[in-house]
């Protein structure tokens, strides 16, 4: 089964330190039996604790990636209940942080997760990271990158990717998608209109193939 094209069920931000929780409500409906990804973020001094979602789907996640001044965090379910639009998706933070973003989507046709980046971060316009060499023919790689206070800045997507939507609130939170048959790794690049504190990472998610071999996930964990 080859990996659908991603649907996009929404972004949204708080500004105000008032609540340590940060709730999605959807745009467009997620299949049962699929894949529901949800990126956050948050200040720096602040935990990205949990995901849940209001028709009761089970998220795991990656470990916390702080990129100096800020954080982010990639939460994913598989062989969901149907979410429908109108529905919500609620991360939990560890504290009344004034700076919260996430953004949700869809896929359908995934198996299994296959590799979480290691994290990289940096100063400049120029975010980059590699994935290690995939694994297998039918993949899609996610690409995450937070832009510290540059919610107000050009952001040009890497090429091969393509962007999903995106969550403005003093820091920029970014994400996109490029699926791919080939084994070798995926760069994912974008571009910076101003010289910013960047944080980037990456997940793949493996399709359905045929093969002898364990889709186990590789696990390579970064955390400042």
């Amino acid at each position: 089964m080859s990996i659908g094209m991603p649907l996009a069920l929404g972004a949204t931000n708080a500004a105000g330190g008032v609540a340590t929780t940060l709730v999605l409500t959807t745009t467009a409906a997620a299949p049962a039996g699929g894949l529901i990804v949800v990126v956050a973020s948050g200040s720096q001094t602040t935990a990205i604790n949990t995901c849940a979602d209001s028709a009761g789907n089970t998220y795991s996640s990656d470990t916390t990636f702080a990129n100096g001044t800020g954080k982010q965090r990639i939460f994913w379910s598989f062989n969901t209940i149907t979410l429908p639009s109108g529905g919500t998706i609620t991360v939990t933070y560890g504290a009344t942080t004034p700076v919260k973003n996430i953004a949700a989507v869809s896929v359908t046709g995934c198996a299994a997760v296959n590799l979480i980046g290691v994290g990289a971060l940096g100063t400049s316009t120029a975010p980059t990271i590699a994935t290690a060499v995939l694994g297998w023919p039918n993949e899609i790689v996610i690409g995450l990158t937070q832009v510290s206070a540059g919610s107000g800045d050009t952001f040009t997507e890497a090429a091969g990717f393509t962007s999903l939507a995106s969550s403005l609130n003093g820091d920029g939170l970014h994400w996109a998608w490029q699926i791919t048959m080939a084994n070798s790794a995926v760069t994912y690049a974008p571009t910076l209109g101003t010289s910013r504190t960047w944080g980037v990472n990456t997940l793949t998610f493996s399709g359905a193939v045929a093969s002898p071999f364990s889709l186990a996930p590789r696990f390579s964990y970064l955390e400042f």
